[in-house]
């Protein structure tokens, strides 16, 4: 916390020599005659020290604390007036403590022998006072501004490489190795099935070309294209895996490109599904909310699994909305909840 309370400085030493600084800069202006006389200079240095030692620390304490409360982006208006009103306040007050400690401390006079000439004094503070609000609160502004563009810069790289894992899933030699192993069965077996197996397999991929450029897609597009997947899943894993889709799709709820089918794969890659240990994968929409759930039974190891795709997720979310993904895990199911998006 102190390393915040001394920006822009990044070290304490540099951040008490500024102070040093401000409080020869204070004697120039308010006690010039100091400099004749090395004692008293030391004295007047130590008191406008004090002065801004307190202003600076306490200052950027509430700046901070407001924060909390009031974005520059979101609230400008309210952050920049109680962002005034605060520091305006605040250092009224601070330099009227010090006032009445140093008077004490050097010249042992009473609060009620100093106060008439403390708040004399209060014809330099306010306007300081005012130029300390505007330096902390463009200072503040700033470097809200600037945390930001960072942020964005890390979420769009964590976007784009969420969407190549998400291509390379696609085109992965695995994938393909067991879709033409499926293929290869079905043009023996069943060649009607082999042809709607590889017209499926054909929208798969130009879903996945088509979106990969795109932040969001439509949820009813997000659904044609994890029927499609779930329907080259049921070829491969016949009756080991079941899967329910409850959404009624009402056109104006979005959703990132392949969130679901990252999610249904998951569920396939890392559960055991046999005959008489079937997966039931769950998707439904409650709320605002799509929910992909399904019953519990780990594998002891998952190959070929960078375990990333669920966190790469939740970081493309964050460019889109404060609200989060929800992973849920209890010893008999495994849920995660997507906030579904009105696109602006």
């Amino acid at each position: 916390m102190i390393y915040k309370l001394i920006q822009p400085f990044k070290s304490i030493w540099l951040f008490l020599l500024a102070n040093v600084v401000l409080g020869i800069a204070f004697n120039l202006i308010l006690w010039n005659e100091s400099f004749k006389n090395p004692k008293f200079f030391f004295f007047a240095t130590l008191w406008s020290m004090t002065i801004s030692l307190s202003q600076w620390l306490g200052n950027s304490y509430f700046g901070f604390k407001l924060g909390d409360y009031f974005s520059w982006f979101d609230e400008p208006k309210k952050r920049l007036f109680f962002g005034v009103v605060t520091i305006v306040v605040y250092s009224s007050i601070a330099y009227i403590l010090v006032q009445f400690a140093m008077n004490y401390i050097f010249f042992g006079e009473t609060p009620d022998n100093a106060y008439k000439w403390i708040l004399n004094q209060l014809k330099f503070t306010v306007p300081i006072s005012l130029f300390i609000a505007f330096t902390f609160n463009s200072i503040g502004f700033f470097q809200a501004w600037k945390n930001a563009e960072i942020n964005a810069q890390k979420l769009e790289t964590e976007m784009l490489r969420y969407k190549y894992e998400s291509l390379q899933n696609q085109i992965n030699p695995h994938f393909l190795f067991n879709s033409f192993n499926v293929l290869s069965e079905l043009v023996t077996e069943d060649q009607v099935l082999a042809v709607k197996f590889i017209d499926k397999l054909s929208s798969l991929y130009r879903y996945v070309l088509e979106s990969k450029e795109k932040d969001l897609v439509p949820l009813y597009e997000e659904l044609e294209f994890i029927q499609s997947f779930i329907f080259l899943l049921q070829i491969r894993f016949e009756n080991k895996v079941e899967f329910k889709i409850n959404i009624e799709d009402d056109n104006k709820f979005f959703i990132v490109p392949m969130a679901l089918q990252l999610l249904v794969e998951n569920a396939v890659k890392h559960n055991v599904a046999t005959s008489k240990k079937v997966l039931k994968v769950d998707i439904e929409k409650q709320g605002d909310f799509i929910v992909v759930k399904n019953n519990l039974q780990e594998k002891s190891s998952v190959e070929h699994s960078t375990r990333k795709g669920l966190e790469n997720l939740k970081q493309q979310y964050k460019f889109f909305t404060e609200k989060e993904i929800l992973v849920t895990k209890t010893k008999e199911k495994f849920e995660v909840e997507i906030p579904l998006l009105e696109k602006i």
